[in-house]
């Protein structure tokens, strides 16, 4: 490791510790001047107060009001043919985070056709061992299955890595084909055209997520 790669470590951990006090020190000013605006603006018509400072300070705090629909059904009788005037319909889709992993998972190619227990059987433990293993990798956390490979099969970090990334591959097979066998529908073809309809309805982009971890001295 370079002496630029250790330095540039240091100061991301420093500021990102530094930004996470700011954050902090906001949240509570802000909570502050709510709170106070809350009491000033009670009782007015008013919708927005301003606090000075000095040197040409200034914070505004504002009543915005946030319109929910709850029954949109009764609006809709409410206003009759003029309702169109006044909401907009949207079908929204959101994907579960399990199912996330799954499908990025099997557009990208990253699977394997086996189950995790498959994968962990390739490691030689002997089978309390196994076991206990079982419980801990679940193909879902790389880090956390990386650490506990190598705490629990005394591996080393490369080959615990190695294990841990074909262990995720397994879990997106495992969680496709118990979709698959709830919807009732198995066989070789079934499941080539599955893959191939999951592939024309999405698309995946993968992009680096940086993760700061300052330490705690």
């Amino acid at each position: 490791m370079t002496d630029a790669i250790r330095e540039n470590v240091n100061r991301l951990c420093a500021l990102k510790s530094r930004v996470e006090d700011l954050g902090k020190q906001i949240g509570e000013l802000e909570a502050f001047f709510l709170k106070q605006a809350e009491k000033d603006l009670r009782d007015t018509k008013i919708k927005t107060v301003t606090y000075t400072g000095d040197h040409g300070n200034v914070v505004s705090a504002t009543m915005a009001a946030t319109v929910k629909m709850e029954h949109p059904t009764l609006l809709k009788k409410a206003f009759g043919k003029e309702y169109a005037e006044l909401v907009t319909e949207k079908t929204t889709y959101s994907i579960k985070d399990a199912a996330k992993r799954m499908l990025a998972g099997l557009f990208l190619k990253n699977y394997t056709k086996e189950t995790i227990e498959g994968v962990l059987r390739q490691v030689g433990l002997d089978n309390d061992t196994l076991q206990v293993l079982l419980k801990k990798v679940k193909g879902i956390n790389f880090k956390k299955d990386t650490e506990n490979l190598m705490r629990i099969a005394k591996l080393d970090r490369k080959e615990a890595q190695y294990y841990a990334y074909f262990a995720y591959e397994a879990a997106v097979w495992e969680s496709f084909m118990r979709i698959m066998k709830g919807k009732g529908g198995c066989t070789q073809q079934e499941i080539a055209e599955t893959l191939s309809l999951v592939d024309g309805a999405i698309i995946v982009e993968e992009t680096p997520k940086i993760t700061v971890e300052p330490s705690e001295g």
